[in-house]
C-alpha cells in the first residue's frame, strides 16, 4: 500500500539537508520570532533612551535641578535631608555600595524608558506588535516625560514609568485567578472555580505580592510618585468586576458565549396548531434554511427574528 506524502505544513525532522548542511528544527522561527515580539517594546524603550539622553551617558555624573547624584553618596534615614527625596536617596546610597554611583544614574535614567515602553505595551490588549509598539513609543517619548526629565525629576518619573505595571497587576488581581493557577492546580481554561479550592487561595495570596513588585519603582520614587500610582491603581481596583477565583456564569450547552445573559433563556422552538388538532413546528413548511438561534456574528441580537417574531 502507498503511503500518502506528508502535507506542506507537516513537521520535517532535524537531519541533513541537500547542501551539506543541517535541516532547522520545526517552531525553531517561530520561537525566536515570539522572543522578539516579546522583548521588543523594552528594546524600543532602550533605544528611545540612549536617543534621549545622549551625552548624560557619557563618564561623569549628571546635575540637573532635582537631579543630584554625587560619589560615594551617604545612608539617609527617615528625619535627614529633605522628605521627598529620603526613599530615592536612601536606595542610591545603598546601590553605590556595590556598583559606582554614576552608573546606578545611568542605570536609573535608563530603566524608566524601558520599564515605561514595556509596561505601556503589556497594557494593549492585542498581540499584533504593531499597536503593542505604539503605545511603548507614545508613552516612553512625549512631553511630560522630557520636562519632568529636564526639571530633574527622575524619583517621580520612576513612578510613572512603572504606572502601567501596577494597573495591569492591580486589574489581573482583581478580575480572578490568573490562568498561572489555573494551569497550577491542572485544570483547564474556563473551568468553574469554587471558593475554598486551592487556586482561588493561590490567586488571593500572590495577587498582593505582585502588586506590591509592581509599585516598587514607585515606592523607590517617593512620595509623589506613589500618589500619582494609588490614583490610577485604587479606580482600577475597586472598578474591575468579579471577586478572585469566581469566572462568569455559563450559559446552556450550544449557548453563545459572547451573548447576554437575558438572550440565553430562549432555549426551546415555538409551536403552532395543526390541521389535525396536534401541533407541530412554526418552521415547518418554510422554503430554505431555518437561521440558528445562536449567531455569532450579531452576538445573539437576532434571536427574537429567529424564534419567528
Amino acid at each position: 500500500m502507498a503511503g500518502v506524502p506528508p502535507g506542506p505544513d507537516a513537521a520535517v525532522p532535524p537531519g541533513p539537508a541537500a547542501d551539506g548542511g543541517t535541516l532547522p528544527e520545526a517552531g525553531g522561527p517561530s520561537g525566536a520570532r515570539a522572543a522578539a515580539a516579546r522583548f521588543a517594546p523594552a528594546l524600543l524603550g532602550l533605544a528611545l533612551g540612549l536617543l534621549a539622553l545622549g551625552p548624560a551617558l557619557g563618564p561623569g555624573f549628571v546635575l540637573r535641578y532635582d537631579m543630584v547624584f554625587v560619589p560615594d553618596p551617604p545612608p539617609v534615614g527617615p528625619g535627614e535631608g529633605f522628605p521627598r527625596a529620603v526613599p530615592s536617596d536612601l536606595v542610591v546610597a545603598l546601590l553605590a555600595q556595590v556598583v559606582p554611583a554614576q552608573a546606578v544614574q545611568k542605570a536609573a535614567l535608563l530603566g524608566i524608558f524601558v520599564l515605561a515602553a514595556s509596561g505601556a505595551a503589556a497594557l494593549v490588549p492585542s498581540r499584533r506588535l504593531g499597536p503593542r509598539l505604539a503605545a511603548a513609543a507614545f508613552y516612553a517619548w512625549n512631553a511630560y516625560l522630557a520636562q519632568r526629565l529636564l526639571l530633574g525629576q527622575w524619583a517621580l518619573l520612576l513612578g510613572v514609568a512603572g504606572l502601567p505595571w501596577a494597573v495591569r497587576a492591580a486589574a489581573h488581581s482583581v478580575r480572578g485567578a490568573s490562568a498561572e493557577a489555573v494551569r497550577r492546580a491542572g485544570r483547564t481554561p474556563g473551568t468553574p472555580v469554587t471558593p475554598g479550592t486551592r487556586e482561588t487561595w493561590w490567586a488571593r495570596a500572590a495577587w498582593p505580592v505582585r502588586l506590591a513588585v509592581a509599585l516598587l519603582p514607585a515606592a523607590v520614587g517617593g512620595f509623589q510618585a506613589m500618589l500619582v500610582s494609588a490614583l490610577a491603581v485604587l479606580p482600577v481596583a475597586a472598578t474591575t468586576r468579579g471577586p478572585a477565583g469566581h469566572p462568569p456564569p455559563a450559559g446552556p450547552p450550544g449557548a453563545d458565549p459572547g451573548s447576554r445573559p437575558a438572550d440565553r433563556r430562549r432555549t426551546g422552538v415555538p409551536v403552532k396548531p395543526a390541521a389535525g388538532g396536534g401541533s407541530v413546528p412554526r418552521s415547518a413548511g418554510r422554503a430554505g434554511p431555518r437561521r440558528s438561534s445562536s449567531c455569532s456574528a450579531c452576538r445573539g441580537w437576532c434571536r427574537p427574528w429567529a424564534a419567528g417574531r
